[in-house]
């Protein structure tokens, strides 16, 4: 998401071993989507993630986009990633650790509640099938509801007003934040058994 509202549509990362294009039938327009173990992100999905959100972005040498990354290693000790990054007119900006809960956009205002209406959808979803378990094969959908109601203009406006990213205000956190490690609730939640199914990237 950007400073105006806008939302490069999402990458949705499935634990398993190879990728099925129907698992994203119904998913938000554009989605692309990946596998991995564990579920997780990947360096190699990484890459894949940015090539799709360069091209949404447009970003070029002589269009040059901010990209705010925490520290995960995907991104950090992402050589690829930096000399990608360079050729196409991407200026990355790696947060320090334990401060994403503050300075990350998405953190501040996006995740919260795309968690909260995803599980009000498996919710409603399994009140409608009584007797049957969300799988994989209804994911895409369930997602497309919750992240078209989190995806908004004022949500996205949102994270980087309190963040302090725009309108520019570094004294919009306190110093005294950052002398101890204060994890977000985010960082400590223990996924749900329907968060537990897909990773979402955006």
């Amino acid at each position: 998401m950007n400073v105006t509202g806008l939302f490069v549509s999402p990458m949705m990362i499935f634990k398993r071993k190879r990728m099925k294009l129907e698992l994203i039938d119904h998913a938000p327009f554009g989605t692309i989507g990946g596998c991995s173990k564990n579920g997780w992100i990947t360096t190699d999905l990484f890459i894949e993630y940015i090539k799709h959100f360069t091209k949404y972005t447009r970003a070029s040498i002589e269009n040059k986009i901010l990209l705010i990354l925490d520290g995960h290693k995907a991104h950090t000790k992402n050589i690829n990633l930096l000399d990608f990054a360079k050729e196409n007119g991407l200026v990355v900006i790696s947060l320090p650790p334990h401060t994403s809960h503050k300075l990350q956009p998405l953190d501040r205002s996006f995740f919260k509640p795309l968690k909260t209406f995803y599980n009000i959808e498996c919710g409603s979803w399994l009140r409608e099938h009584p007797g049957r378990k969300i799988t994989t094969d209804q994911l895409g959908g369930i997602f497309s509801k919750a992240y078209i109601k989190a995806a908004s203009v004022e949500i996205a406006c949102s994270g980087f007003r309190t963040s302090g990213i725009y309108p520019f205000c570094p004294d919009i956190i306190p110093d005294t934040e950052f002398n101890e490690d204060k994890r977000s609730n985010d960082i400590l939640h223990k996924p749900n058994k329907f968060e537990s199914q897909v990773n979402f990237s955006t």
